[in-house]
């Protein structure tokens, strides 16, 4: 730790460190020897504030992160143009504070791809993968930052928990895109195969999203349904792809695939799956002109019966060997952006 505090000796560029005054568990004085190991380094003291200053100071401390943005961008900065640290991608707008031991992603600063996961089972299999990096809060869930081997660079790629269903997945989708600006979203997760139809464990590529279970009663139903169907733009990606998928339509609800239903889905959409937010998410992400990159795996069939209905760690593990694959494969499909940009 000691050996690494100093190489903060040569990071040349606008540095700010924010310190509780009365905090007792980290004293002011480590504070101050932080800000002194900086070249370019600003302490602010935070009055009436102890270890978690987010809770207890958190207009002041906004306020001052807020003053600091600005400064560190300036043209007229007196130490130039502020760059990303070193091991971030030099094409990204972000810049690490030093808080009290959290780092803050500035809001208006952008990601080049951030990764949408939807239902908690997912979040949970995702947060074991990547357990160690700081959790943050939003009013959605939680989300990190990771930094992934994409191409030969390092690059920041945010992982958001927007939440499940048709409604959280739209005003997550939204804030996740009015916050960072990313050029890649990516949703990972998975669905209902069609028994007979897919496979199990495999990963679609979803280029058609419909979202059907609209009820339109006083007028045009077709019209209705057609209203919130996407088509995604995967064009970017090329005839090559990280690892082998099958490209197809999702169709999404705000429920699980019904038995009753899939002769009718299949019979008006070709439909092989279902899930619940891949719709509401391409949806928004295309309103906003978002690249969108959307990869679901069958964790579950559905035939005569759901055979995770009723036994839902067979969701569980099937959620579990999708994201090994999804994750795994993560870095490439990025990369495939990268390079299109």
């Amino acid at each position: 730790m000691l050996a690494a505090a100093e190489c903060l000796r040569h990071f040349d560029h606008p540095s700010l460190v924010i310190w509780a005054k009365e905090d007792r568990v980290m004293p002011l004085s480590h504070g101050r020897r932080l800000t002194d190991l900086l070249p370019h380094g600003r302490l602010i003291e935070l009055a009436d504030s102890y270890t978690l200053m987010p809770l207890d100071q958190q207009g002041k401390l906004a306020h001052a992160i807020r003053q600091f943005i600005p400064d560190a961008r300036s043209p007229h900065c007196p130490f130039g143009r502020c760059q990303p640290l070193p091991h971030m991608v030099h094409s990204l707008e972000m810049r690490i504070l030093l808080v009290k031991g959290y780092s803050f992603v500035a809001e208006q600063d952008t990601m080049h791809a951030v990764v949408l996961i939807s239902a908690n089972t997912e979040w949970r299999v995702v947060r074991s993968y990547y357990p160690e990096p700081e959790l943050h809060l939003s009013p959605f869930g939680g989300w990190f930052v990771v930094t992934l081997e994409v191409g030969e660079q390092a690059e920041p790629v945010i992982f958001f928990h927007g939440g499940w269903g048709k409604i959280a997945a739209a005003a997550a989708t939204q804030y996740v895109i009015d916050r960072w600006s990313p050029v890649l979203l990516i949703n990972l997760g998975t669905c209902g195969g069609f028994e007979g139809e897919i496979a199990k464990g495999t990963i679609l590529l979803v280029e058609r999203t419909i979202v059907y279970d609209i009820v339109e009663m006083m007028s045009d139903y077709e019209a209705a349904i057609a209203s919130y169907t996407t088509s995604l733009d995967l064009t970017w990606l090329g005839e090559s792809y990280p690892h082998e998928v099958q490209r197809a339509l999702l169709v999404s609800a705000d429920r699980d695939v019904q038995v009753a239903d899939i002769p009718h889905l299949k019979a008006r959409y070709g439909a092989i799956a279902g899930d619940w937010e891949s719709g509401a998410i391409a949806y928004v992400a295309a309103r906003n002109n978002v690249r969108c990159l959307i990869l679901r795996g069958v964790s579950d069939l559905v035939g005569e019966a759901g055979e995770a209905y009723g036994n839902v760690a067979v969701f569980h593990e099937g959620t579990r060997k999708v994201f090994q694959v999804v994750l795994r494969y993560l870095p490439a499909w990025i990369a495939s952006a990268t390079s299109s940009s």
